[in-house]
């Protein structure tokens, strides 16, 4: 009976050893999974942040994108502007070398006229000494 006992007892022990060894892989592979979910956990984090980051500079170069369309916009009416001015200065421009022109032209036919009729004085000043 002790033989029995015995023998029945090392079964026992050898069960509840493997028991013991099954729950000591358990435990591992749940710390494994305890690790892993802690590295996933901050990964997330970290990525969260990123993405954040991400969101808060793709605003920042939505908004500088919309200033420079503005910009760009006023760029080309002030252009339009300026160069509407720029024709209608060489418009006046041109109208007034016009005028000088006739200017000149008629001062020289007045300096023609003048010099006829100094030539006729002196020709009758000569006529009548």
């Amino acid at each position: 009976m002790t033989l029995d006992r015995f023998d029945e007892a090392t079964k026992r022990l050898a069960q509840q050893e493997a028991l013991i060894e099954d729950l000591k892989q358990q435990l591992d592979t749940a710390l494994s999974a305890e690790d892993l979910l802690e590295e996933l956990t901050e990964r997330n984090l970290s990525l969260t942040e990123r993405i954040d980051e991400m969101r808060t500079t793709i605003e920042d170069l939505e908004s500088l994108r919309e200033l420079n369309d503005e910009l760009e916009e006023n760029h080309l009416a002030q252009e339009r502007e300026l160069r509407e001015e720029v024709e209608f200065k060489d418009s006046l421009i041109r109208e007034q070398s016009k005028r000088i022109q006739t200017a000149e032209e008629t001062n020289l036919d007045y300096e023609s006229t003048i010099m006829r009729f100094r030539e006729l004085v002196l020709s009758l000043q000569r006529c009548v000494s």
